[in-house]
Parts: structure tokens; C-alpha cells; sequence
């Protein structure tokens, strides 16, 4: 019986992914132009360096889709979020490949390909601005039918991204491997003590109250 090893998994490890979410994205924003105009961008583990494998050799990857205020409905998307996370995903759907499904879960639209050699899924967030503030779509599975509204993401954590995003590239390594190491150790867990982006900051602001810095 072979024993798992958790690692990091690098750029190029990941490149299968990347290029289907990059396909994917560039197809649905020339498919949707007429009605939004939308950035996308890579974010969370992927982001910042701290994938790990799972113990079956999956990842996963955080994208977000930001709608932006000069599409031709964006009153519509701020009044109507379900109406947008139903075009991006029917979309999306219209392009799915043997191995592949959707699923609208809470907070993303969810790709998971379980065809080939590798396996991963990939996350999908839909960002806007309202009155200034950068908002997600949630949807409440309590209510019948499920509800879907826009949510305000908390900016608590931007002082810790900036100071993360500002120091050299030893001083990051150093503060990555940490996180790998305890990533590593919470994916044995039934019940994770802490998630992804939680251990990512406190892993920065220790590092940063080691240097007297207090975020």
C-alpha cells in the first residue's frame, strides 16, 4: 500500500487546468458580450502558490468573475443575480466535455472533470460593485425556491494581502512553506480546524508581527 505524500503543486502542474479554465472563461465572455462586460482573474491557493495535492491527486482552482459596471445590464445584474450565475453557468454548460459536470453550489459554479489522467475542479465566483463595495453571489439553499442575492466580501484581510504581495520573493517562500506544511497536516483531518485563506494569513501576520509589524 503506497503512502500519500503531500506536496505543493507547481504552475506547471496545474497547467491542464489553467488552459481549460482560460478556454472556457475567453469562449463565455465573447458568448455573453452583448449583455456584460466581465474580468476574470485566478485567486485563492492557486494565487498565491499553496496548492496541495489531495490524497487521491486532485487539486482544485479559485477563478473570479467580475462583472463590471459598463455592461449593457448591469442594473439588471445588481437586481437580478440569479439571472446572471444562470447565463455564466448555462454557458459554461453548452461547453462541457465528456468527464465534466456544473454544479451551482453556494457561493461558485463548480467544475469538476473527472476524465483522464488528472482530475481537479475548478471554482468560479461572480464579483460586482455596488455603491462601491466589491459583492458576491450567494445563494441561500434554505429557502424554497433557493434564494440567490449579492453579498459584501469583508475587506479585513487586505492590509495582510498588501503586505504579503510587497516583500521578496525569500521572505514569501518562507511564509508559503509554512502554509504548505500546515495545509498538510489539516487535509488528514475529518473536520478542518482552519481553512485555506485562514491559514495563509495567520502565516503572514506572524510573519509580520515577527518584524514588529502589527496588521
Amino acid at each position: 500500500m503506497s503512502t500519500f505524500r503531500c506536496e505543493r503543486i507547481t504552475r506547471r502542474e496545474q497547467k491542464i487546468a489553467r488552459t481549460r479554465a482560460n478556454c472556457l472563461l475567453q469562449e463565455m465572455r465573447r458568448c455573453l458580450r452583448d449583455r456584460y462586460r466581465m474580468t476574470f482573474r485566478i485567486a485563492g491557493s492557486g494565487c498565491w502558490g499553496t496548492m496541495i495535492k489531495k490524497p487521491d491527486g486532485s487539486y482544485d482552482l479559485d477563478y473570479q468573475i467580475f462583472i463590471t459596471r459598463n455592461s449593457k445590464d448591469y442594473e439588471s445584474v445588481k437586481k437580478d443575480p440569479k439571472k446572471v450565475k444562470d447565463a455564466i453557468r448555462n454557458t459554461f454548460d453548452r461547453m462541457r466535455n465528456t468527464g465534466e459536470s456544473f454544479k451551482d453550489s453556494t457561493t461558485a459554479i463548480t467544475l469538476t472533470n473527472s476524465l483522464g489522467s488528472v482530475h481537479y475542479t475548478i471554482d468560479f465566483v461572480i464579483l460586482t460593485e455596488i455603491d462601491g463595495e466589491t459583492n458576491i453571489i450567494r445563494q441561500d439553499k434554505t429557502s424554497k425556491p433557493p434564494r440567490y442575492f449579492w453579498n459584501q466580501l469583508p475587506q479585513k484581510y487586505e492590509d495582510s494581502y498588501r503586505y504579503f504581495k510587497g516583500l521578496g520573493s525569500d521572505e514569501k517562500k518562507t511564509i508559503i512553506d509554512k502554509v504548505i506544511e500546515r495545509k498538510c497536516r489539516e487535509i488528514h483531518k475529518a473536520v478542518k480546524d482552519k481553512s485555506s485563506s485562514e491559514i495563509l494569513i495567520e502565516e503572514i501576520n506572524n510573519h509580520a508581527h515577527g518584524k514588529g509589524i502589527h496588521l
